[in-house]
């Protein structure tokens, strides 16, 4: 996969971290000058190489600073247009009328021509949120446009999806590198920000993919994020929406297309509780505790105000190796998907806290289940504060 270089103006730097992060929320890699420029090189010379060698188009940030840039229009806009890469406009504080008049005179050529972003707020507006809706649309049809040109070189081959929260490894052979670094850096992201911001990325990924024209809906997953974007990532690429995911866990590789027949042979869960047990008649919540890697029984013990708890184990109890290969993983987050069902129903649940401690590829499969059981507030271990914080709400 290559990028898209962001042009923008050394003044509107704070506008930049905006929107590189929009894109790369969405999967797509920004190649910007502070993060990728080695230090000691030709500034010119690196940046031209840049466009030419390692992106598929360039995203430029157009304000009042950037139109008065010499170096913006003398070389990175004209190494792109030479080049024939797509040129992405974002319009900020700037009106279309003014652009077709000073464009050409800058740079040679009319920037409106091209096919962006128009009225954006100024750039010295402190509202990302103003920002956000109309960035977030040029940024996931900028992603389909990548994988319809996938379509072409590369017809019937499975994606490759890099999810990454805890720091970013360059892949050169991923399709979409969602990069969320950032939104877990300092701390897990609360359930606004999932709701609005991360949950509606995967979301538009998805419809990217779609759109794209691709075939073969099989997705490939490396491992090593956060358990809680596993399980949205399943979630939102659900069982109905006839994905098929493979994860990598480890030295093996989980699959969701595996045979009916192999269920036979993989054991039932344990339930530590009776099912007709009920803490809170007067609630209608439910608390789940899914301790495969380690026992969530004193986590689970501390949430009040719910009608019922129940705390579920792997038949060996938790540990390190509970979860021995992607057969177990798949039927054993069947069969919670299933019980989550059957719980609600009979006891009128409205939502369910999900608790969970299990490999990362069994908590994607368990996403991937998790159709008609919403609302589900799942809830991810925080190592900084030693305790459970909300994370996102999946409405299935």
């Amino acid at each position: 996969m290559k990028s898209y270089f962001l042009s923008y103006a050394h003044s509107d730097s704070r506008l930049a971290d905006i929107v590189e992060r929009i894109f790369k929320r969405h999967g797509v890699r920004i190649w910007r000058d502070k993060r990728n420029l080695a230090p000691g090189c030709r500034f010119a010379d690196a940046i031209q190489k840049a466009i030419n060698e390692r992106c598929d188009g360039l995203i430029i940030i157009v304000t009042p600073q950037s139109l008065t840039s010499g170096f913006i229009s003398n070389i990175e806009l004209l190494e792109a247009h030479h080049s024939q890469l797509p040129i992405i406009p974002l319009f900020f504080g700037v009106s279309i009328k003014e652009i077709k008049r000073l464009s050409p005179q800058t740079i040679g050529f009319d920037l409106t021509s091209f096919q962006g972003a128009n009225e954006l707020p100024s750039p010295e507006s402190e509202d990302e949120a103003s920002i956000q809706q109309k960035v977030d649309e040029v940024a996931w049809k900028t992603l389909r446009e990548s994988l319809r040109q996938l379509k072409s070189a590369r017809p019937g081959k499975s994606l490759r999806v890099a999810l990454h929260s805890y720091s970013h490894v360059l892949d050169k052979d991923v399709d979409i590198d969602l990069d969320w670094t950032e939104y877990f850096q300092d701390a897990l992201p609360n359930s606004q920000v999932w709701n609005d911001v991360l949950l509606p990325a995967l979301t538009r990924v998805k419809r990217a993919i779609m759109g794209s024209g691709l075939t073969t809906p099989e997705l490939f997953l490396p491992f090593g994020v956060h358990l809680s974007i596993g399980l949205a990532f399943g979630f939102v690429f659900r069982q109905q929406t006839r994905f098929q995911l493979a994860i990598q866990q480890g030295p093996q590789i989980w699959h969701t297309r595996i045979a009916p027949s192999s269920r036979e042979t993989v054991p039932k869960l344990t339930y530590d509780r009776k099912e007709a047990d009920v803490d809170d008649p007067r609630s209608h919540d439910m608390a789940l505790g899914l301790s495969f890697s380690r026992d969530l029984r004193n986590s689970l013990d501390q949430m009040v105000g719910v009608r019922l708890k129940r705390n579920i184990v792997p038949p060996d109890g938790p540990g390190r190796h509970s979860v021995p290969d992607g057969k177990h993983a798949l039927w054993w987050a069947h069969e919670i998907a299933d019980r989550i069902g059957k719980l609600q129903a009979k006891h009128r649940i409205e939502t369910t806290h999900l608790y969970f401690s299990m490999p990362f590829g069994m908590a994607v499969m368990l996403g991937w289940f998790l159709n008609a059981r919403g609302p589900i507030q799942v809830h991810e271990w925080d190592k900084k504060t030693g305790d459970y914080q909300s994370a996102c709400r999946l409405r299935g």
